[in-house]
């Protein structure tokens, strides 16, 4: 683990710079070689272009999301403690989640189910065990998932928003049409 702490504070520092200084990034895009991964990290930079004159906002959202992976490798740690896995401790705890974050975000998974068992079972299981370090990411999906998430969709699903309504095939229109006019510079 202490091998990956350059490469993950050179990650966190490039996502940093480039939600704060997006146009510092735009020469990257001649070094892509493919046109679709070309598209793809063109419309990175374009996205974080959107919000870099909203630093406030965006270092705020920056924080609550770092307290939120902090919160939720806590709720993974505790997991461990709470089923007596003895050899593991917070920060490898830390990493694994990171690892699981990001793998349920890369996986093709319904709320990541799996990939958190995988990984923690990877990178946990020669400490903890196979079964305890599977049990750490399962126990932490029910408690992420039924508290937090089935409330929020349920008052999600039946409040009364009058201002919000279906998208429609001319909203799409209307914003494609809008991004033309402003790549084209007209």
């Amino acid at each position: 683990m202490a091998a990956l702490k350059l490469p993950l504070a050179a990650t966190a520092v490039f996502g940093v710079l480039i939600l704060l200084r997006p146009g510092w990034f735009r020469g990257v895009l001649r070094l892509v070689p493919s046109g679709r991964g070309r598209r793809f990290v063109g419309n990175v930079i374009d996205s974080a272009t959107a919000y870099a004159d909203h630093r406030g906002p965006l270092l705020v959202a920056l924080a609550l999301a770092i307290v939120g992976q902090l919160t939720t490798t806590l709720m993974y740690f505790c997991n461990a403690m709470a089923i007596a896995t003895e050899h593991v401790r917070a920060p490898e705890v830390l990493f694994a989640s990171a690892v699981m974050t990001l793998g349920t975000f890369v996986a093709p998974s319904a709320s990541g189910e799996g990939v958190r068992e995988v990984v923690f079972v990877w990178l946990l299981g020669t400490k903890a065990g196979a079964a305890k370090a599977f049990l750490i990411g399962n126990l932490g999906f029910w408690i992420e998932k039924l508290p937090l998430s089935v409330p929020g969709g349920l008052i999600l699903l039946l409040r009364r928003d009058p201002d919000v309504h279906p998208i429609t095939q001319a909203d799409i229109e209307r914003v494609r049409r809008e991004a033309e006019l402003e790549a084209t510079g007209s």
